[in-house]
């Protein structure tokens, strides 16, 4: 991601009119009849979707292999995904912020978790606005030392190594799970056994196992390394192939009846409407 630094106090005025435009926007929306709101959505996203594939399928240029669409890309339409998306991040943290608050403040059930989460995400607030790229001391040669050494503390320090414990732990619940999915009761389940039998014995003891078998001809095959091999190239990856082209389809589908005005989910269903 590309960040703009605003020089000029005019660029400060621009994106504060942009601002309050898009909010008014919102605010206009969120006013609109029920009748109306439905169609006005479906109009929107249905021009948004038109722009992406009349570039998509409109002839490019030989020379860049863009056409006439394709700056409109770089100049308005990655702005304003950049823009939309940092007024969801703050209305998503507001929101989040407002519910742990009263969790606090009501002292509800698990009260003390919410405290922590309102602490750290405001000392992780105060620290990163003084630094950029990651905290790293050779690119914040200009921010305070106490804000570039409360950041490592806080995400090298202390984050990385919650999450690799929190995963750690997570470790136990996938040897359970894995337990469970394996316990032999139907024909399939014996062979997805077998076949994580194989894979695992190929990448730990199987080669010391079979290091007695000859390297060429015919009985190579039977060597643990090769079966492993053999069985994630030949069974596993056509069959993840089939599930990523069924995704695909599903995803296509989806994508159209979206666009399309089709799709009955909370955009364009019953609950819209109401």
């Amino acid at each position: 991601m590309t960040w703009y630094r605003l020089e000029s106090p005019w660029n400060w005025v621009g994106a504060a009119g942009a601002i309050l435009v898009g909010f008014l926007a919102l605010w206009l929306i969120s006013k609109t009849p029920n009748k109306f709101r439905r169609p006005l959505l479906a109009f929107v996203v249905f021009f948004s979707g038109l722009f992406y594939v009349l570039e998509f399928y409109l002839p490019a240029n030989s020379s860049d292999g863009a056409n006439f669409l394709t700056p409109v890309i770089s100049s308005v339409v990655s702005p304003l995904n950049q823009t939309l998306g940092a007024i969801l991040l703050g209305l998503g943290l507001f929101s989040l912020a407002g519910m742990h608050v009263r969790n606090a403040v009501q002292r509800r059930e698990n009260w003390p978790y919410s405290v922590a989460l309102l602490f750290g995400a405001a000392l992780m607030l105060t620290f990163g606005l003084f630094v950029e790229d990651g905290g790293l001391p050779t690119d914040n040669k200009a921010a305070p030392a106490w804000a570039v050494n409360g950041y490592q503390w806080l995400f090298y320090g202390l984050y990385q190594n919650l999450d690799a414990t929190m995963f750690s732990l997570i470790a136990f619940y996938i040897l359970s799970a894995a337990y469970r999915a394996f316990r032999i009761k139907t024909m399939e389940a014996a062979l997805m056994m077998v076949a994580a039998f194989a894979v695992l014995l190929a990448v730990t003891a199987g080669p010391l196992l079979t290091s007695g078998l000859p390297s060429e001809g015919i009985a190579s095959n039977l060597r643990a390394e090769n079966v492993g091999v053999w069985l994630l190239t030949t069974v596993s990856s056509p069959a993840l192939r089939a599930i990523d082209f069924g995704i695909g389809l599903g995803l296509l589908a989806m994508g159209l009846r979206m666009w399309l005005g089709l799709e009955r989910g909370a955009l364009f269903g019953e609950g819209a409407s109401q």
